[in-house]
């Protein structure tokens, strides 16, 4: 599998907090907390495959109305990309589709 990292938008609705701590605790694994219920990862596919596996292994856990959505951050989209207000720092770490530390 290519180690070609990519960005990803996770975004995620959970009514029950305990659960909705759970799928926090993953996505500090991968990726930045831009909002309070929304992640930007930059991963490999290989860790996608991981991360979805995490997401399946939990998804008979949650409510009929809870639910984690994946989109794949194009390099248009990425250009594209507008921030209001607080972006968290965002900006600082990405740099030229590199993490920044």
């Amino acid at each position: 599998m290519s180690r070609l990292l990519k960005k990803y938008l996770i975004c995620y609705d959970i009514s029950i907090d305990r659960k909705r701590r759970k799928v926090e605790n993953i996505l500090k694994d991968y990726g930045v907390r831009v909002q309070l219920s929304v992640f930007e990862c930059l991963i490999s596919s290989r860790d996608l495959i991981k991360l979805s596996e995490e997401f399946i292994n939990i998804t008979p856990y949650l409510s009929k109305a809870d639910s984690i959505r994946i989109y794949e951050q194009c390099t248009h989209c990425e250009r594209s990309f507008k921030s209001f207000g607080n972006d968290n720092g965002i900006r600082k770490l990405y740099k030229n589709g590199h993490i920044v530390i």
